[in-house]
């Protein structure tokens, strides 16, 4: 069967600034413009030429009928498309945000114009769709100053900062607001409505920003500078190499997913300007006491060992988000916990390097009084921060005697990500996604813990 039907296509020769929306075939969608081109969701072109597809290393393949008349191949990453296997050059890439792949228009255009006859045309309409801000609210939280941009319906913006004491963002939208309330590190603002709405802040005093988007809501943190007596933070992903740690119900082995979260957080408390190493970054394996030896040799400020937890089968769904610092266990469910992480030195070679009763030494060190309250300190931090951004119940931090703490001289925890023991959460540990929140919401901690220490 050859395709005759007429695509319907919304095309303007010309940059525009607002999403429109595009009739193809007979599906309707918007465009979202980025980098001053406009791009459309895979997905919704794929439905609008009615054809079958799939993914495949890196690929997505289009059969527009059952008889294979027409194939499109798409590269999503490399600007590079294929159509009735004639290979063509494009100058666009396929953009990817989140999960979702986009194709620029000019792309889109060029598929069409290849599959259709002299005949068929394009349909032109001036549709446009222009997001409204239709409220912006002002608020104090703590030491955070909000502000929350509300729309009614999706749209682009961009930022950018000249410095640590100003902030713009600029939207493709109107509105109606032109008065803010000037609270907490706001010392001015400068707003423009020329080619969208634009406002730029001019701040108190050097201030951290946080930017979150939700359905039709973009909201702005402003936060205290991270300071900088803090420099160099040692992660410790447990296990790893000879050692697989806990394995889930569907073999996944907690060695692989405690180095997958150890290199995300890495790169977020970089971000925030901190040193980091990492005691492996292979599937290695390291002895116990070679790891806080890491850490000390280095002089780091913070140890932290990341983890996943798991339990036995009478309590199979155990689930939740744990932080440890080196204390005498108060809890059954305490020792427990330490015992699973402890049964890693059946691993090493010199098992009597390791006194049974190390905890009570430590203990009386007067030496490590000051860290162990700064552990607990650091892990209230975390444990909040985590919760907060993953919107889980707060287990509460909790104390037991771990071998790979009690060498650290300096703030140390062990964090336990998730328990590979609930299927579930096994499933979400999985996720890149998941790890992506844990990461972020260890490093929010460490830096409240930061700031709070200085």
């Amino acid at each position: 069967m050859v395709i005759r039907r007429k695509f319907f296509f919304l095309i303007f020769f010309f940059n525009f600034l607002f999403a429109r929306k595009i009739i193809i075939g007979n599906e309707t969608t918007e465009t979202i413009i980025f980098e001053d081109k406009e791009y459309l969701l895979l997905n919704d072109f794929i439905k609008g030429l009615n054809a079958k597809s799939w993914f495949l290393d890196g690929k997505v393949f289009l059969i527009l009928n059952d008889s294979f008349t027409h194939e499109i191949i798409i590269d999503l990453e490399k600007p590079v498309i294929k159509i009735n296997f004639e290979e063509i050059k494009i100058p666009y890439p396929v953009l990817k945000i989140g999960d979702n792949y986009f194709l620029s228009l000019f792309t889109c255009e060029k598929i069409l114009k290849k599959l259709m006859t002299t005949k068929e045309k394009f349909l032109f309409t001036e549709e446009v769709i222009v997001p409204e801000i239709t409220e912006i609210k002002v608020r104090e939280k703590k030491d955070t100053t909000i502000i929350a941009f509300y729309l009614d319906s999706d749209v682009y913006f961009s930022t950018k900062s000249s410095s640590y004491l100003d902030y713009e963002i600029n939207f493709q939208a109107k509105s109606k607001v032109s008065k803010l309330p000037i609270l907490g590190y706001l010392k001015d603002y400068k707003i423009k409505k020329e080619d969208g709405f634009n406002i730029k802040f001019y701040l108190k005093k050097e201030c951290d920003v946080r930017i979150n988007k939700e359905k039709n809501v973009v909201t702005l943190k402003f936060l205290p500078r991270l300071k900088t007596g803090v420099k160099l933070i040692v992660l410790d992903p447990g296990h790893g190499g000879k050692d697989p740690g806990a394995i889930g119900k569907k073999g996944t082995k907690e060695k692989d997913l405690n180095l997958a979260i150890a290199r995300k957080l890495k790169k977020y408390l970089e971000k925030m300007g901190l040193e980091v190493i990492l005691t492996r970054n292979s599937d290695i394996f390291l002895p116990l006491n070679e790891r806080t030896k890491v850490a000390n040799d280095n002089k780091a400020d913070i140890f932290i060992s990341i983890h996943c937890n798991s339990a036995p089968r009478r309590n199979s769904y155990a689930n939740g988000f744990e932080v440890y610092f080196l204390s005498e266990a108060r809890t059954d469910w305490e020792r427990a916990v330490a015992k699973a992480e402890n049964e890693v030195i059946r691993y090493e070679a010199q098992k009597s390097e390791i006194s049974d009763d190390f905890l009570s030494f430590i203990l009386a060190d007067l030496a490590q009084q000051e860290f162990l309250k700064e552990s607990q300190d650091l892990a209230v931090a975390v444990q909040d921060a985590v919760c907060e951004i993953l919107n889980i119940e707060n287990r509460g931090v909790k104390q037991a005697g771990f071998y790979v703490l009690k060498d650290a001289f300096m703030p140390a925890i062990l964090i336990e990500c998730g328990f590979l023991s609930n299927p579930n959460e096994e499933v979400l540990l999985r996720k890149d996604w998941y790890q992506e929140k844990l990461a972020k919401g260890i490093a929010e901690g460490i830096k409240r813990f930061i700031n709070k220490k200085e």
